[in-house]
């Protein structure tokens, strides 16, 4: 071990504690995290600094070190996966930061005084997952709605209409945001006046900045049908596939404000929260949205909603609703 590591590793390691009496002590110290704890977070993200300092100098040339190797690399994984409750225990994101500055012996590139970013990324995966959800349910309520044209032997302008917007889902899903909107309008060349797709092109036009056009868009869908609370919800199911939080939460609201007794909105107004990172928000409007739903008896939106709350309370480790 070059000098510098020594010097760094006693210097972080003051006790002398060997790999193996860390490795028991970090077993040990995960065993007992649950809830709010500070001290212990403390404690557990300190031990995991000795232990990973202590690793790093060893020479894995033994039948020994390759069993510490395997401990460690276990114990790696149970830090990722513990990574919202190791937050949770220092309090939240602000007071984790804290700690982090507390901390005097880590690099500043330590992986582990960073689970909040880790944290991020897994709710924006899970929330890229609850988007193409959203879509797969769109997808549903539209297959039915055109199932009889489609199946029974459609014309020629139907299946090249189909063809294009199913290329134009592609383009979206790699964000080609313009090929997308090319594949619409060539879809629409089929069908001037099809709702659906006058709003994805609109909102195709928001994206890519054009707002002259997309307003455009907007006014033919609506000379289509006058329904306002379709309008909102049309905007919002594709704003949430293309990421337009905030866009999403307005027209949320005002379809909230068209129908307070609208499922959708509330869904769409949790996955806005959720974006943000703000979970119980999410799960209070994910609630109301579930409420409502099985009111109406929307059992799809019924399901993708309690799935969403599912995993939320899961991340937050929360106790799961009775179903």
């Amino acid at each position: 071990m070059a000098n510098s590591n020594k010097e760094k590793y006693y210097s972080a390691n003051e006790s002398g504690r060997s790999t193996h009496t860390l490795l028991d002590e970090l077993d040990a110290l995960l065993g007992r995290l649950e809830g709010y704890n500070p001290e212990l977070a403390k404690s557990i993200l300190a031990c995991f600094g000795d232990l990973t300092l202590a690793y790093q100098s060893m020479q894995l040339d033994s039948q020994e070190s390759h069993s510490i190797q395997t401990q460690y690399e276990y114990m790696e994984k149970r830090i990722h996966g513990l990574s919202f409750q190791i937050v949770k225990a220092a309090g939240g994101p602000e007071k984790y930061k804290a700690l982090r500055l507390e901390d005097k012996h880590s690099p500043a590139d330590a992986w582990w005084w960073n689970l909040d970013e880790l944290n991020r990324q897994k709710n924006a995966r899970s929330l890229k997952r609850s988007a193409i959800i959203s879509g797969i349910v769109i997808g549903v309520i539209s297959v039915l709605a055109i199932v009889y044209q489609v199946f029974l032997a459609p014309p020629p302008e139907v299946r090249a209409r189909l063809q294009h917007e199913n290329q134009a889902s592609v383009y979206i899903e790699t964000k080609d945001y313009a090929g997308a909107l090319n594949e619409v309008e060539q879809a629409l060349s089929y069908d001037p006046q099809n709702y659906s797709l006058l709003i994805q092109k609109g909102v195709l036009e928001l994206v890519l900045g054009d707002k002259e056009s997309a307003n455009s868009s907007f006014d033919t869908a609506t000379s289509v049908d006058p329904d306002k609370e379709r309008y909102y919800l049309e905007r919002a199911y594709n704003e949430v596939i293309l990421g337009m939080n905030e866009e999403m939460m307005a027209d949320a609201q005002a379809l909230l404000a068209i129908n307070p007794q609208s499922p959708e909105a509330y869904m769409l107004i949790g996955q806005s929260y959720e974006q943000q990172g703000d979970i119980n928000a999410a799960l209070e409007e994910y609630g109301k949205a579930s409420e409502l739903a099985e009111e109406q008896q929307k059992t799809e939106l019924i399901a993708t909603v309690r799935m969403r709350m599912a995993m939320l309370m899961q991340m937050a480790e929360m106790p799961t609703m009775e179903p």
